[in-house]
C-alpha cells in the first residue's frame, strides 16, 4: 500500500469533504464516514471547515473504502457523489451564474473549478467548444483514476443542471511519466454533450 507521508502535500478542500461525509453516511449509515477516516487517520476529528485543506491521500482511500462498501466500481461512486454534490450546490448562488454563463464558459472555467477542490490534479483545457470539450489532466499515478472520475462526475452534474445530456466521456490518452514526487499520469479527456 502507498505510504500517506509520501503524498502529504496534496489536499482536498474541506467543502468536498463534507459533501463526501454526507454523501456516504446517507448511503452507508450515519457515522460510517467518521468510524472509517478515524481508522485511516488517528489525527481525524469530527469538525470538518468548509475551507480547511484535508489530505487528498485519505480522501481518495475513503471513496475506495466507501465504493466497496456500497458494492459498486469507483467510477459509479465518484460520478454518483459529483452529481448530488453540483445538485446541492445548484439551491446556492452557483445556479445563478451557471445559468448565465451556459455550458462552454463554465467548462472553460474548469481549471479554477478544480484547483478550488484539490491540487492533486492539474487541468488544462485543449478544446472548449459548444457541446465538446478536451482537456488533459495530470497527477500522481495513484490519484489519476480517481481524479478522472471525480472531474467526468462534476462535469456530468454540471451539464445535467444547465439541462444538457452527456452523450459520451472519455479518455482519448493515456501518458506515465516520471514526476517530481514519483509516477504520474497524464490523461487526455474528451466529453461532449447537446
Amino acid at each position: 500500500m502507498e505510504s500517506p507521508e509520501k503524498y502529504s502535500a496534496y489536499k482536498v478542500k474541506g467543502t468536498a469533504i463534507i459533501n463526501s461525509k454526507k454523501f456516504i453516511d446517507e448511503q452507508i449509515r450515519p457515522g460510517f464516514f467518521d468510524e472509517r477516516m478515524k481508522e485511516l487517520d488517528p489525527q481525524y476529528t469530527k469538525l470538518l471547515l468548509p475551507s480547511t485543506w484535508y489530505s487528498a491521500f485519505n480522501s481518495k482511500l475513503m471513496a475506495d473504502i466507501a465504493a466497496k462498501e456500497l458494492g459498486w466500481e469507483l467510477k459509479k461512486y465518484c460520478f454518483t457523489l459529483n452529481v448530488v454534490s453540483v445538485n446541492h450546490s445548484m439551491t446556492t448562488i452557483y445556479a445563478f451564474f451557471l445559468k448565465i454563463g451556459g455550458p462552454v464558459m463554465v467548462l472553460g472555467k474548469t481549471p479554477q473549478m478544480v484547483k478550488t477542490f484539490t491540487n492533486s490534479v492539474e487541468y488544462e483545457v485543449i478544446k472548449n467548444e459548444k457541446g465538446d470539450h478536451e482537456a488533459i489532466i495530470s497527477s500522481p499515478a495513484f490519484f489519476a483514476e480517481w481524479n478522472e472520475y471525480m472531474i467526468f462526475g462534476g462535469m456530468y452534474g454540471i451539464l445535467k443542471a444547465l439541462n444538457r445530456t452527456v452523450k459520451s466521456h472519455k479518455v482519448l490518452a493515456k501518458e506515465k511519466y516520471d514526476g517530481s514526487d514519483g509516477p504520474w499520469e497524464k490523461r487526455t479527456i474528451s466529453i461532449t454533450y447537446d
